[in-house]
């Protein structure tokens, strides 16, 4: 399982942060999914970087983002120890959705 760090700049979307995370939560392509703060998504997928950002590209419209792979051994930050554990992981289990709670609403 590979994982992502999605980064967009949540005034130039054109779609709503609640459609993003729709999109985001329903996605096939998408294991699971933890959202550190606003324009930022860390993302567990079985796919390649080109087809997830391939995705995004539709659901952005021309909007700006970036979709790059995380190494979770040259990944640092403050984020609570679940999160890390998540990051090294392989997720939680056979779930879509992350379990992890929001830093910020």
């Amino acid at each position: 399982m590979n994982t992502y760090i999605l980064s967009y700049n949540p005034l130039e979307m054109k779609i709503s942060h609640g459609q993003l995370a729709i999109f985001i939560k329903d996605s096939k392509k998408i294991f699971q999914h933890y959202p550190p703060f606003r324009g930022t998504y860390v993302i567990k997928s079985f796919e390649t970087l080109q087809s997830l950002a391939e995705s995004f590209r539709e659901v952005f419209e021309g909007a700006p983002f970036i979709v790059t792979m995380a190494y979770p051994t040259a990944m640092g930050g403050a984020q609570p120890e679940m999160v890390w554990s998540w990051v090294n992981g392989h997720g939680f289990g056979n779930e879509n959705q992350s379990t992890l709670p929001a830093l910020n609403g």
